[in-house]
């Protein structure tokens, strides 16, 4: 099953874009997270369900996560995302800033 991201320009850069909906299966996790490392002005939605199912946490709306998802041979962390939403229900979106995104090479 393919999961949903959303990318988003960041409000408040000089540029702004209509959202782009980029369908990813899980294993191209990896590459997303690294191109949107790459832009630091971007920020990434994905939805809550996703991110849920991904990191293994049940979430709430206002919550505070650090979380941690492996893949192969990197991992991904992704530090304080706020949830943002509707209490936990499907389709809740989480906001992930490029910079708070990490990755690190399992060695």
């Amino acid at each position: 099953m393919e999961k949903v991201l959303h990318n988003v320009i960041d409000p408040g850069s000089a540029r702004a874009a209509p959202p782009e909906i980029v369908p990813l299966a899980p294993e191209s996790l990896v590459e997303f997270a690294m191109a949107t490392v790459d832009r630091r002005e971007w920020r990434v939605r994905i939805a809550l369900s996703t991110l849920a199912a991904l990191s293994g946490h049940s979430l709430r709306s206002g919550q505070i996560v650090d979380s941690i998802l492996n893949h192969h041979m990197h991992r991904i962390q992704l530090a304080a995302l706020r949830v943002i939403g509707r209490g936990g229900a499907e389709g809740d979106i989480v906001r992930v800033r490029a910079a708070d995104l990490r990755l690190l090479r399992e060695g």
